[in-house]
């Protein structure tokens, strides 16, 4: 874990290296979308795209978390708590596309996932003394992003995530998809944005 550790924070300082030093230049392209999946499990999602020449682009992704869940415990002495979950993930991405067109067909991408969250129980259901959640891990997807009349992206992706959590023990969400206890997980969606 301490390698995987090692290797997500180095993508993710050569990611932010690339974006800040990227040249400005007319013929770089950028995208804002937001994910529309996102929105049915309370999570709202905005995401940056620039083209640093193709086929490659870099992403920043922020989804900040609003939701109820359930935690649950395997101890006898720890109730089952409805808790909402407030908090943020950061995925710095890079993409690459398929095609020697920028921005458009199929691409895959590999991203880092860090996370951070606080629990706060739902009418005084329990306490909680270790209240936040964190979460450490990768992403590797496959999508496709068409643009429709050049100015709009539409952006679907598939793939999974490795993720290390870090719950407040002896608790753990028990939601069915969202998130899984620990290690993979499906993760997916579609976006709409603005190229600009």
């Amino acid at each position: 874990m301490i390698y995987l550790n090692k290797a997500l924070k180095t993508l993710s300082l050569l990611i932010i290296i690339l974006l800040v030093n990227s040249n400005i230049s007319a013929q770089n392209k950028n995208a804002i979308k937001l994910n529309f999946t996102d929105l049915l499990i309370n999570r709202y999602s905005i995401s940056f795209e620039r083209d640093i020449g193709n086929p490659l682009a870099l992403a920043l992704d922020l989804d900040l978390i609003n939701q109820s869940v359930s935690l649950e415990s395997n101890h006898p002495w720890y109730p089952f708590l409805m808790v909402k979950k407030k908090g943020f993930v950061f995925e710095p991405q890079l993409r690459i596309y398929f095609k020697s067109i920028g921005f458009m067909g199929f691409y895959t991408s590999l991203s880092g996932v860090f996370g951070y969250a606080e629990y706060k129980p739902i009418n005084n259901s329990g306490y909680i003394e270790k209240n936040n959640w964190s979460s450490i891990g990768a992403s590797l997807s496959l999508g496709y992003q068409k643009l429709i009349l050049k100015k709009i992206a539409l952006d679907f992706f598939l793939g999974c995530t490795l993720a290390d959590d870090d719950y407040p023990l002896p608790y753990y969400e028990s939601s069915v998809l969202f998130p899984a206890p620990d290690g993979i997980r499906l993760s997916g969606g579609v976006k709409l944005g603005l190229i600009f």
